[in-house]
């Protein structure tokens, strides 16, 4: 797993600033060239009916984005990173597709939100979109945390073929970050329910477990 370019997409949302966090850390680690990304979505895009007027306005939009992408990199990091800014215009999910394959990203690094008891309803919607289709590791980062150290990571496998090919990603990181790994596999057992039959001449049966 060679770690070359860290793609964190950013909507200026505290989720995604703790992605860049440790999107920022990942690429220190990686010595990896850190790539941020801003969308405006084209629905709300502003639309003007002169033309000219229209384009001086994205144009505005893109040069507030990268001066506000920027300053989200503190200039002590901006001094020991290879970092890239990257505006566009267009649906979301399309764009950062296109940002993976055009920039060559070797991980994708994406905030998380909670809004609602229902297990997707902790993910956002956009990355858990992503989680489906992106042709790269995702890492997701849900809460505040320390800073990304891996001393300690957890794999949860299945034994499927896909999950080899995570497992063998997995051990490479381990051994650039120097961290533990727990290999997890979890086995669904049938339940049993015991049903007692009564005889009709009155004496008792043993329970009989059915699955």
């Amino acid at each position: 797993m060679r770690i070359e370019n860290v793609l964190v997409p950013v909507d200026f949302s505290p989720p995604s600033r703790l992605a860049l966090n440790h999107g920022i850390a990942l690429a220190r680690k990686f010595h990896a060239r850190l790539t941020l990304l801003n969308v405006l979505e084209a629905s709300t895009a502003v639309i003007n009916p002169l033309p000219k007027e229209s384009a001086r306005a994205e144009q505005e939009h893109r040069e507030q984005a990268s001066r506000m992408l920027a300053a989200l990199v503190a200039p002590e990091d901006q001094d020991d990173l290879d970092l890239q800014l990257l505006i566009k215009t267009g649906h979301i999910e399309d764009e950062i597709s296109s940002a993976i394959r055009e920039n060559k990203v070797d991980v994708l690094v994406m905030g998380t939100h909670g809004r609602g008891i229902a297990a997707r309803a902790f993910i956002g919607s956009v990355t858990q979109h992503m989680l489906r289709k992106a042709p790269v590791p995702i890492l997701t980062v849900c809460h505040v945390s320390n800073p990304l150290t891996f001393e300690r990571v957890l794999f949860a496998t299945d034994l499927s073929e896909p999950s080899s090919h995570g497992f063998h990603s997995l051990l490479e990181l381990a051994r650039v970050t120097r961290s533990n790994v727990s290999v997890l596999h979890s086995v669904d057992m049938p339940s049993l329910t015991l049903t007692y039959t009564g005889a009709n001449d009155g004496s008792r049966r043993q329970p009989t477990p059915t699955s």
